[in-house]
């Protein structure tokens, strides 16, 4: 195990090593390069090597697979560009997977001051709102689920509610439902105020499995 460490006492010609504290000593450190000692350090290495890698592999594989299990990368079900204006607006059928909570968002880019912006979506961000809000949202929607030719949810955004943002975009909640494993549905909202002016914003009617932070 020491063949690599040859030390000798200084000033002496003797090729016999010296026990080691006898005198003054040096390390010759030519034999690193070959012998056993050298290839089981260049094994210890690549044992080293392998096992960063082969840890690193096991434990970040995973971790996508966690967040689209979580609900974190996965894609709308819909997601449609829309008018604000008055009317209705109907989604193609989808269908559910699993037993799966979903959301209902108008999401749009923030291409309007976001204080403004927020009060005009009737975004409410509790005691982190930019402003203090005084006439009633622009976005205001009635929405339901169809399940065939029955309604199996239904409610209503009219004043201010939950909503997100990114640096980007501003979403606002209007509502959620469950779905079952294996049915299929269309949602149906019906914008009742005049939101034209958040048209500008290129406003897109989001349906998603809700995150659990939402």
């Amino acid at each position: 195990m020491l063949e690599w460490i040859r030390y000798r006492q200084c000033g002496s010609s003797s090729p016999a090593p010296e026990r080691w504290g006898q005198g003054h000593a040096r390390f010759d450190i030519t034999s690193l390069r070959s012998g056993p000692t050298a290839k089981m350090m260049w094994k210890l290495r690549r044992v080293g090597i392998i096992g960063f890698f082969s840890c690193t592999f096991l434990v970040c594989y995973p971790i996508p697979y966690m967040f689209v299990s979580l609900g974190i990368f996965r894609k709308p079900v819909v997601d449609i560009p829309v008018s604000l204006a008055e009317g209705k607006v109907r989604t193609n059928e989808f269908s559910s997977k699993n037993d799966e909570h979903y959301l209902i968002l108008i999401r749009a880019q923030r291409r309007i001051p976001f204080a403004e912006m927020t009060c005009m979506m009737g975004v409410d961000f509790g005691q982190l709102n930019p402003s203090v809000c005084n006439t009633k949202p622009l976005l205001q929607a009635d929405w339901s689920v169809w399940e065939g030719d029955r309604i199996v949810a239904s409610g209503a955004a009219h004043d201010r509610g939950g909503g997100g943002s990114t640096d980007r975009t501003l979403e606002r909640y209007i509502g959620h439902f469950s779905g079952q494993a294996g049915h299929k549905y269309v949602v149906e909202a019906k914008f009742t105020a005049d939101g034209t002016a958040l048209n500008k914003t290129g406003p897109h009617l989001i349906v998603e499995v809700e995150k659990p932070w939402d």
